[in-house]
């Protein structure tokens, strides 16, 4: 019996995962269909699945019911949907989850509790979305991320207590991706903090950051104040258990 099922491109509508034998597929491949809904226990007899790619439907509302049973997934694309808000505590049932692609769905917010529960969570990509702001706590139980990508929003700014529960430094960024066409509009007089991290090796970013202004960040002259030789704790550094 193969490992993977896959129903790339079927024109699927709905996906029912209901029968006992779905146990036994490490990998769910439901690619590029028509699917607009993942209800409440659609994957509860999924229990073995470490991939589940449910990117490039019509899916406009994700609850933490839609995951339940997938106690082993690993990876998680829901990019290129139509997800516009992430509710909170909705991935609490993946706790498991490494790799969590929600790139291009037009989201607008995300709230202190939305990824609740990802402490093994390794990157998080948020790219091409449709945020403007990250609210402190946003990123608190995402102990073990390495990994953010934010490029191609509406973000101006970050404050950096939304990276002050996370361990794994450096930590890359991406803030800016060359060539896109709308860049996130960086406020950057106000990320002298995020220069002083990068120059301390506690971030790492990918890419150039592309100010509003049409300053160079590489040329930002930012004061003494919590620069190299006095960083901002911004990350945490003890051990986590």
């Amino acid at each position: 019996m193969p490992e993977n099922l896959s129903g790339n491109e079927q024109n699927l509508k709905h996906y029912k995962c209901n029968f006992h034998w779905t146990q036994v597929f490490g990998k769910l491949h439901l690619a590029s269909n028509l699917i607009t809904s993942l209800p409440e226990g659609v994957f509860s007899h999924a229990t073995q699945c470490k991939e589940l790619l449910i990117h490039n439907n019509k899916i406009t509302i994700i609850t933490a019911g839609s995951f339940t049973g997938l106690k082993q997934l690993e990876t998680l694309n829901l990019g290129w949907n139509q997800i516009a808000s992430i509710p909170y505590g909705v991935f609490s049932h993946i706790s498991q989850c490494k790799v969590l692609d929600l790139d291009g769905n037009g989201i607008k917010a995300v709230t202190a509790g939305s990824f609740n529960g990802l402490l093994n969570l390794v990157e998080l990509i948020l790219s091409k979305n449709l945020l403007v702001s990250l609210p402190q706590g946003v990123f608190h139980d995402l102990i073990s991320l390495k990994v953010i990508k934010l490029y191609a929003n509406q973000l101006t700014s970050l404050n950096p207590s939304i990276f002050s529960n996370l361990s794994q430094t450096p930590l890359v960024l991406w803030l800016s991706l060359p060539g896109w066409v709308k860049p996130n509009p960086w406020n950057c007089s106000s990320l002298c903090w995020l220069k002083h991290e990068e120059q301390c090796g506690n971030i790492t970013l990918s890419g150039p950051v592309i100010c509003s202004s049409g300053e160079s960040w590489d040329s930002l002259q930012c004061d003494d104040q919590g620069g190299p030789s006095c960083c901002r704790v911004v990350f945490r550094h003890e051990k986590v258990l």
